[in-house]
């Protein structure tokens, strides 16, 4: 129990790593792993000794899977340390602002439609209620159209980071899906 317990922290521990400078951190990344190795192993000692050997060599299975994701990523950061794909695509909206014009064009809407209720004080507090209505609606319309959506992209680059990405447009459907390769490019990002 204890051993299974050890090679899983050991999984744990080392499956990703982000790499900024591809050579030192991979170098960190194997000291790391060793160390959790040579820990499992000394483990799998207090087990019985017909299970030492199954142990001994599922810890080294572990470590060998281990550094082959962490030279993959070492690999790969080398190659392009601003690519990767996209894993999450988040929407999000910006809320449009109203403003007076939205307001004064609602307004008179308003005013023009009381004004054909009701005579007398009736027809003026029609006229008063249907400016002061139209004059909200028009700003609420107005911001409504000013409203707009804008996605957040989640990208796992090839060193290993993970990274939030925002386009400075708005778009009717997202510009990229979970799974396409990209390339960070100034503010944004480009397919690659």
């Amino acid at each position: 129990m204890k051993i299974k317990l050890m090679l899983a922290a050991l999984l744990v521990s080392a499956t990703s790593f982000a790499f900024a400078d591809a050579t030192a951190d991979y170098s960190a990344a194997k000291q790391d792993i060793d160390a959790k190795y040579k820990d499992a192993v000394k483990a799998c000692a207090t087990e019985a000794k017909s299970a030492q050997a199954k142990c001994k060599s599922a810890a080294k299975k572990d470590m060998q899977a281990q550094l082959a994701e962490a030279r993959q990523q070492r690999d790969a950061a080398a190659k392009c340390a601003d690519c990767g794909v996209v894993t999450a695509v988040t929407p999000y909206e910006v809320k449009g602002e109203g403003s007076a014009v939205g307001a004064v064009a609602g307004g008179l809407v308003g005013g023009l439609l009381g004004k054909q209720v009701g005579k007398g004080d009736g027809n003026k507090v029609a006229t008063v209620a249907g400016a002061a209505a139209g004059a909200y609606g028009g700003y609420k319309a107005e911001e409504a159209l000013k409203t707009k959506q804008y996605f957040e992209y989640t990208v796992k680059l090839n060193n290993g980071k993970v990274q939030k990405v925002k386009l400075n447009k708005p778009e009717e459907k997202a510009e990229f899906k979970v799974g396409d390769k990209i390339k960070l490019s100034g503010d944004g990002m480009v397919s690659n």
